[in-house]
């Protein structure tokens, strides 16, 4: 005969415990995280010249494909498209992102996607590029925020939650559920330091190091401790 199981009750879960913890800080965080989008005009003078130091293994190609187009669309511009995340800080539209999610864009085509799935346009209100960190505004009143909490007293070992956008909310648009995605990791090494990007080279110091995965698009998304503090930024990836 067939087989079947009788329906069992769900298991519940104590909210004291890690497992709850970490849920409860999603829930708490979840309502501020916002998604950025960006555009901007590029042409062909925006590939990187070559540098035979650099190790890049995609340089070859890159190099093949800019002799291609400038010889055959001399003047061909397009236009890219941008994503990333932000936090909302303050409940009159202050949010919080990277500088490099916002890095020379049209100030114009900055659009803001909330957690409801309000897309707002956005301002620059102040951009720090040797830190990072750029603010943005949009207009709103009594929006939820996050809680910002001590990144000095992160300890190495401790849980970490990083939550983001790094889709842009495009997976959102067949359910209309616009909630950022959520890993969970610990904290693996503070004040490490790096060099990251390709066209224009930027040395981060200071930083927080995370197992938690971090996509592209969830750079300026917040990382949160067990109880919900943000303890830092997601900025950069390296693999």
């Amino acid at each position: 005969g067939p087989l079947y199981q009788e329906s069992v009750e769900p298991h519940s879960i104590d909210p004291d415990s890690l497992q709850g913890r970490i849920i409860k800080a999603v829930e708490m965080v979840s309502p501020a995280v916002v998604s950025v989008s960006t555009e901007k005009i590029v042409d062909l003078s925006g590939f990187r010249e070559r540098d035979r130091f650099s190790g890049d293994p995609f340089e070859e190609f890159e190099d093949f494909f800019k002799r291609f187009f400038k010889e055959r669309f001399p003047e061909r511009e397009f236009k890219q498209k941008g994503l990333g995340s932000g936090m909302i800080i303050n409940k009159d539209g202050f949010i919080l992102t990277n500088e490099h999610v916002i890095h020379e864009v049209d100030k114009d085509k900055i659009r803001v996607t909330l957690s409801d799935g309000r897309n707002l346009k956005a301002e620059i209100v102040e951009t720090d590029k040797e830190s990072d960190i750029a603010v943005l505004k949009i207009e709103g009143n009594n929006l939820p925020v996050v809680t910002l909490g001590d990144s000095r007293r992160v300890k190495v070992g401790q849980w970490a939650i990083a939550l983001g956008n790094p889709y842009g909310y495009a997976l959102s648009q067949l359910n209309k559920k616009y909630d950022p995605t959520v890993t969970v990791g610990v904290i693996s090494a503070t004040e490490r330091a790096i060099q990251a990007g390709r066209k224009e080279i930027r040395t981060y110091t200071d930083l927080i190091q995370t197992d938690a995965s971090i996509n592209p698009g969830n750079s300026g998304g917040p990382l949160v401790n067990i109880w919900g503090e943000v303890i830092g930024i997601n900025a950069a990836i390296l693999s």
